[in-house]
């Protein structure tokens, strides 16, 4: 994650427990997303939307026969369905490099109705990204998404926008983020002080929308963010860029997908988002690139309830 400073330790005490008994309320009380299984859980659909983002390394240590081969984490990503086409959509920073990413994703065999993890191939040359490039004074806005092809026997949990007033599901915010709305950040942070399993869920924290400008008003390293980016009080950590950020409305539970998270400062207190708005405005530009669709399933079954090889 791009850091205001260089990044330090952050000792998570009585604070994060309150905000993780908060969220497991949140978690046991809403439904969420199309195409979940019935009562499937707020948690349990999310963890099928949201996953990490890794590139591949093998490693040959002079001396040694063996090679080394693992997975090494990047940042975090989530399905869009944007009328009638799948996304995925994560931060620039994190997919703008010279190697392919991959992602572990949980889904739903539609013929056996059983679950596996699927590997899946993310080409380097298929991501989307802002037009905004910034200049010698603002950074780009920092929004990436790919268009995607979905495999004919698999159920995808994703959050959906459709314009048609023949479709009803729209889980996109209809305006930007301000204080003091109440913001929900999913993802894969990296650093946490101790080790969690490999294939592991998302970590949600709870936070608000702290501080919104007209014109550029958060600098790193010498740069400022995008004008509309959002100022969160929200605790973040490396491998949380790419994370959506959400919201629940009081009555009625109603899920809204309020934008995704970029950056964090140095203690991890603070994080910066772009709002709904620019990932619009990216999904837009990718719903005209027809030659941009991407077919990047691997379908390789590396686990899960499932463990038939396909």
């Amino acid at each position: 994650m791009d850091n205001f400073k260089k990044e330090k330790g952050y000792f998570m005490g009585r604070k994060y427990l309150q905000t993780v008994f908060i969220l497991l309320i949140i978690i046991m009380k809403y439904p969420l997303m199309c195409y979940a299984e019935e009562n499937e859980s707020f948690y349990k659909q999310l963890s099928k939307a949201i996953f990490q983002l890794e590139h591949y390394e093998k490693i040959k240590i002079e001396g040694m026969d063996r090679t080394n081969e693992r997975f090494v984490p990047e940042g975090t990503g989530f399905f869009v369905r944007y009328e009638d086409s799948l996304y995925i959509v994560s931060a620039r920073h994190v997919v703008d490099k010279p190697f392919d990413l991959y992602a572990k994703i949980n889904c739903r065999n539609i013929n056996t109705k059983e679950h596996d993890i699927a590997l899946v191939k993310l080409s380097k040359n298929k991501w989307i990204f802002h037009p905004e490039e910034g200049n010698e004074n603002t950074r780009p806005v920092d929004v990436a998404v790919m268009k995607i092809y979905p495999v004919k026997d698999r159920d995808i949990i994703h959050f959906s926008h459709f314009s048609s007033p023949s479709k009803t599901v729209d889980q996109f915010a209809g305006k930007d983020p301000e204080p003091p709305k109440e913001i929900l950040v999913f993802g894969f942070p990296i650093n946490l002080g101790f080790e969690l399993k490999e294939e592991k869920n998302p970590m949600g924290r709870k936070g608000i929308a702290s501080m919104v400008m007209e014109k550029p008003f958060i600098m790193s390293k010498g740069k400022y963010f995008d004008k509309k980016t959002v100022l969160v009080d929200v605790d973040a950590f490396p491998g949380n860029s790419g994370s959506p950020a959400i919201s629940i409305s009081t009555f009625g539970g109603k899920i809204k997908l309020e934008g995704l998270l970029i950056a964090t400062n140095i203690g991890g207190r603070y994080a910066v988002i772009e709002p709904i708005s620019r990932i619009k405005e990216v999904l837009e530009v990718a719903k005209d690139e027809e030659n941009e669709t991407a077919r990047v399933w691997v379908i390789e079954n590396i686990g899960g309830e499932n463990n038939n090889n396909e």
